[in-house]
């Protein structure tokens, strides 16, 4: 108790009687308590890290069905996710940490979603946006304050049947639900945008590769893909972002990785599409890669 006293968290009011303060119960009640028990079991993981590494090779770190994390639970042969869904408290607090972190990432000052009001009245019809993998955070929401109603044409949310049937209607207005694996082909053709924040970071490049090509096979001669997610510094320098860092080391333990600019455009062009630009933050790693398919003289 001196040792996080003396960082602020926490009163001792008289010597060896101690109190909670405004920080200390950030750490018990509502979101800030599952975000501090998901870094407890994500540290119990790396902590596995050393016999992981003796008893594996840098291929089946490619293999997401032996993560380090499920190695850490004993249960290999399980995806991340599934051992996350294996145990409801663990799924809880998973989730309600997702929400807060994605939250707290920027989702608009990057690409300019107002920018496609004339594209998108010129074709109503077409999908303004699909948020593949979007989950419970209320992304479309927040782009809305810049596309309102999505200037008349349809905002899809798409992800798992269980998150989709979890959301409820009422709280995302003029959205429509789509329960989809992103790992198959992507079934609304010809949107506008396909959104995929923070997804990729969760894989290697063989399954980014497959993602994304998933979703070019469905994007028309207009269509863009925009991936939000970090853009890593081809090199490191003192006083960089650290949390880029220590997002990286933590989609290792899933079978992630945080990405540089070049591992993007490999990415793209695997998947049949070139990078037109990428839409940085005003502070921090935080980025839109914005893409499209490749013209006829690059396929």
């Amino acid at each position: 108790m001196r040792v996080v006293c003396a960082q602020g968290i926490g009163l001792e009011p008289m010597p060896d009687v101690y109190a909670h303060n405004e920080k200390l119960l950030a750490y018990t009640t509502g979101p800030s308590k599952c975000f501090f028990k998901c870094l407890i079991d994500q540290d119990f993981a790396f902590k596995q890290l050393p016999r992981y590494l003796q008893t594996h090779s840098k291929e089946d770190l490619l293999n997401r069905t032996k993560s380090p994390y499920a190695f850490a639970h004993n249960m290999e042969g399980k995806t991340y996710y599934e051992v996350i869904s294996a145990d409801p408290d663990r799924l809880e607090m998973f989730n309600q940490t997702l929400v807060q972190m994605d939250e707290a990432m920027p989702v608009l000052g990057m690409f300019p979603f107002s920018s496609l009001q004339s594209q998108v009245g010129a074709e109503p019809d077409r999908p303004f946006i699909v948020d593949v993998g979007g989950g419970y955070v209320r992304i479309l929401m927040f782009i809305q304050q810049e596309a309102p109603a999505g200037f008349g044409a349809e905002m899809i949310l798409q992800d798992r049947p269980d998150v989709i049937d979890a959301i409820a209607q009422d709280s995302i207005p003029n959205v429509t639900k789509i329960a989809h694996d992103f790992f198959t082909p992507q079934p609304v053709k010809n949107a506008h945008l396909y959104l995929l924040r923070r997804i990729l970071h969760d894989f290697y490049e063989p399954d980014c590769i497959k993602i994304v090509k998933n979703i070019a096979s469905s994007m028309g001669p207009t269509s863009r893909l925009l991936i939000g997610d970090f853009v890593v510094p081809e090199k490191t320098h003192i006083g960089d972002d650290f949390m880029i860092y220590w997002m990286d080391f933590s989609m290792m333990m899933l079978t992630g990785k945080e990405k540089t600019a070049k591992q993007f455009e490999m990415i793209l062009d695997a998947a049949g599409l070139e990078l037109v630009q990428i839409h940085p933050y005003a502070f921090g790693s935080q980025s839109i890669v914005e893409a499209k398919l490749k013209s006829n003289g690059d396929k």
